[in-house]
């Protein structure tokens, strides 16, 4: 379940770093990333280490079930 609900909040993260890149003209946001140099960069690179930090976690997850399944 923890897993689960990190890589649901790892995706509303990304959303909110294509909302700050891309904006929202309906909504009358404009993109702050062309406003905050480098804030694009070091906000996307956070994310995807945070994905990848979860796949690590869902794969000690796995192999920690399968050393339970096999005592």
């Amino acid at each position: 379940m923890f897993v689960q609900i990190m890589a649901v909040l790892l995706t509303a993260a990304a959303a909110i770093v294509d909302l700050a890149h891309n904006g929202n003209l309906r909504a009358n946001w404009v993109p702050i990333c062309m406003q905050f140099h480098g804030f694009y960069q070091r906000t996307s690179g956070s994310v995807v280490a945070s994905f990848l930090t979860v796949v690590i976690l869902m794969f000690l997850v796995i192999l920690g079930a399968c050393s339970i399944q096999k005592r």
